[in-house]
């Protein structure tokens, strides 16, 4: 008889549960915290939503979490691994549950799959497994991603002056064609998802008060941070972009958020931008990619 895998779905009525012991532990835990509330909307959108949350046992409380879910209306896979117990002597107990768990991990997906931000602490302990068990796959690590944030106490009372001639707008759908074809990680599906997250969640954008052309954009994307930021080559250097930081920040905020996001290694305008904006860095992460 076939073993039961080590990592099993936690139960329904543990799900609220878990987002408040994650948010005992911010902000270390916001981008796991984030992710959720997010996959909890897309869940809100599309009620049929396949998603897995699995722990040791089943037990959120082991602090280790696999997570992950196809946004509405794809197919690619979108998730995150977590651990939050601070405790170096949990790290190869979680290497043994992923050894012994093979038939619900993201990891067999066929397609396009993603794990965002895996923290420094979790990476310490899933990094090195995942590597050795993946040596002939299609995978590709990203590591020294930064994660910056600020609490939602501080970007409720930014002021959001828009620079003469524009104003500041929420995204419609319309949009997506447009940020997608400037977005320079574009992949095959991306205006799918770009879409999706515009209905699901939010973007906003500065817009020109004559022609209402759109110039600067960000969204508040699919793992609950700011992402997607862009402003078009000819509207650079005019502050847009900290116009749309601030603006999108403050809606999260107001929504209830506390306001995180992640920058690309090497990006030093957008660390530069953060920082002045007030972010405060928090750590650094890494990306999984496959067939991207």
């Amino acid at each position: 008889m076939e073993q039961e895998d080590a990592l099993r779905e936690i139960p329904a009525e543990d799900f609220q549960p878990l987002l408040d012991d994650l948010k005992s532990d911010f902000p270390n835990s916001i981008h796991a915290w984030s992710f959720l509330k997010s996959i909890e909307r897309w869940r809100a959108d599309d009620p049929t939503l396949s998603v897995k949350i699995l722990a040791i046992n089943g037990d959120y409380r082991r602090k280790f979490i696999v997570f992950y879910a196809a946004p509405p209306n794809l197919t690619d896979l979108k998730g995150s691994i977590h651990k939050w117990s601070n405790r170096i002597d949990d790290d190869e107990i979680i290497r043994e549950a992923l050894k012994n768990s093979k038939h619900q991990l993201p990891w067999i997906c066929k397609g396009l799959c993603l794990l965002s931000a895996v923290t420094e602490e979790t990476d310490r302990a899933v990094i090195p497994f995942l590597r050795e068990i993946w040596i002939d796959e299609d995978w590709s690590f990203q590591p020294g991603h930064l994660l910056y944030w600020v609490p939602k106490e501080d970007a409720l009372h930014w002021k959001i002056e828009a620079p003469h001639g524009t104003y500041v707008s929420f995204l419609n759908e319309t949009h997506a064609k447009e940020v997608d074809r400037i977005w320079p990680h574009r992949y095959d599906g991306s205006l799918d998802l770009i879409s999706s997250m515009i209905r699901v969640n939010f973007g906003m954008g500065l817009f020109d008060s004559e022609t209402n052309e759109l110039m600067a954009w960000a969204l508040h994307w699919f793992y609950g941070a700011i992402g997607v930021l862009q402003t078009k080559d000819q509207h650079k250097k005019k502050g847009y972009a900290a116009t749309v930081v601030k603006a999108i920040s403050r809606e999260i905020a107001r929504r209830g958020d506390d306001v995180f996001l992640n920058i690309i290694p090497g990006n030093t305008p957008s660390i530069n931008l953060v920082e002045k904006l007030g972010f405060k860095f928090l750590m650094n992460g890494t990306w999984i990619f496959k067939g991207f």
